[in-house]
């Protein structure tokens, strides 16, 4: 009976919304002020996709934008002296979709028992205190609720994607079909700015250049800097499925290829051996899983396509094969002098940060810039080194405190049943791909849309029901 009622409700609001947006539409042809009017408009067009559009869709292109955030990172909306960028509007979506009166499905995990629920109230104590401690220095309320990211949006952006994910209409393969083609069109169009040779260096505020080898300048700045990230997860993703699914599909080798290649081609090495300490866990993961499957089986053809994936790739283009080496291989290979001294800069970093938690145990709290700079920790080095940010903010405190609840999160997903076997590979998998790349790349306090990502791989976790 609810669903013929919401049914018959649909096409009476759609009339009133296409006709709402009609006058608006011609308004906006019309008015003097025609930007204001547009932007109703186009405000009014999302919340009705919001509405309207089925769980998975919706899923998908919350990825999409959260993989495209870089693009507007240098555009924001003013707000009363505040300033409200994308990931802000996404996480209102989230939560607006997620408040809306569906027929859900009861939740069957509940990810917050004691074990999980003690070390996550510690981290979000602990950040709390850090941006008191940085108003109480000083600093901005605004600047303090921008360091305050992590603490505020993932809880939000889980809770909000796991009531979608319980949604009745959900259907697994759809979802999954939905977010890997998303990334795969991510993978896709940056493969088509490097054929055309459309870069996003120039205008985008992120600064990611290139990479200088021994064969030359190597260009990375193709697509979407916020995309790198989803590259690295899509490959993860891929794999988890390839090792723990019950069948081998072809699809699963294509992701997992793609993935690899696509974080390959960044060069960005935190998220390179992310990727490969997360490979790495998977099959031990697999060697302890009880399956009738032999996994020597599954891997091997994927070796061979790598194989001659990787002399095709040499034999075409033999220096860009020669800069990914030698990224892969940093102690092997020999490097240049800037890239030596870029993997310099970030121990640099690394090492500042420990100095200053050395020196202050509990962390400066989240200050403003020149007091950064006065403990020896400058602001630019907090995209380079998530961990030596995490110190000089939280302290020693907060990093132990978060990497407990990481191990208590992981220990929690490997007891509860999962809507599919290769989900709890995945988290443990991304979990350790975030711990890697915490060395040289920043999630926590600077590259923000990767948080959305992480919230959505927890929540198809422990939001995908069973049955």
């Amino acid at each position: 009976m609810k669903r013929t009622a919401s049914i018959s409700v649909r096409p009476d609001l759609l009339s009133v919304v296409g006709v709402f947006a009609a006058v608006l539409l011609a308004l906006s042809l019309a008015s003097p002020a025609q930007t204001t009017v547009v932007i109703v408009f186009c405000a009014c067009l999302v919340l009705g996709l919001v509405f309207w559009l089925p769980p998975h869709l919706f899923l998908g292109g919350t990825l999409a934008v959260l993989a495209s955030s870089s693009a507007f990172e240098q555009h924001f909306i003013s707000v009363g002296g505040s300033k409200v960028y994308t990931l802000d509007l996404v996480i209102a979506l989230i939560l607006l979709r997620a408040a809306l009166p569906r027929e859900r499905r009861p939740t069957q995990l509940r990810v917050f028992d004691s074990s999980v629920a003690i070390p996550v109230a510690l981290v979000a104590v602990i950040m709390f205190i850090a941006g008191l401690r940085g108003s109480l220095a000083g600093n901005t309320l605004g600047a303090v609720a921008r360091l305050e990211t992590p603490l505020v949006y993932v809880p939000l952006a889980y809770w909000g994607f796991t009531r979608i994910l319980g949604e009745v209409a959900v259907s697994i393969p759809r979802v999954v079909r939905a977010l890997v083609v998303t990334s795969l069109a991510f993978v896709g169009y940056a493969a088509v700015a490097r054929l055309t040779h459309h870069r996003f260096g120039a205008p985008s505020g992120s600064g990611i250049g290139g990479v200088e080898t021994t064969a030359g300048l190597l260009r990375r700045d193709y697509g979407f800097f916020s995309a790198f990230q989803l590259y690295a997860l899509l490959a993860l993703g891929g794999l988890s499925y390839l090792f723990f699914s019950r069948r081998a599909a072809l699809s699963a080798y294509l992701v997992s290829g793609v993935g690899v290649a696509a974080t390959l081609l960044t060069l960005v090495r935190g998220l390179i051996f992310g990727v490969a300490a997360g490979t790495l866990w998977l099959l031990l993961l697999s060697r302890r899983t009880r399956r009738p499957v032999k996994l020597g089986w599954r891997i091997l053809p994927l070796v061979a396509v790598g194989a001659v994936a990787a002399i095709l790739f040499a034999t075409f283009s033999p220096a860009a094969a020669r800069g990914v080496t030698e990224r892969l291989l940093p102690g092997v290979l020999t490097q240049t002098s800037l890239a030596d001294a870029n993997t310099e800069y970030r121990i640099k970093a690394l090492q500042a940060g420990e100095h200053v938690a050395w020196n202050a145990p509990f962390g400066l709290g989240f200050v403003q810039p020149q007091a950064l700079d006065s403990a020896g920790y400058p602001p630019i080095y907090i995209p380079h080194s998530q961990w030596g940010s995490l110190l000089v903010f939280t302290g020693w405190p907060g990093v132990i405190a978060l990497g407990w609840a990481g191990l208590a999160l992981l220990r929690r997903s490997a007891r509860l049943p999962a809507a599919v076997p290769w989900l709890h590979p995945f988290v443990a998998a991304t979990v350790l791909l975030v711990v890697v790349q915490g060395s040289g790349w920043d999630v926590l306090f600077s590259q923000t849309w990767s948080l959305g990502m992480i919230a959505l791989v927890l929540a198809l976790r422990f939001g995908l029901r069973t049955s």
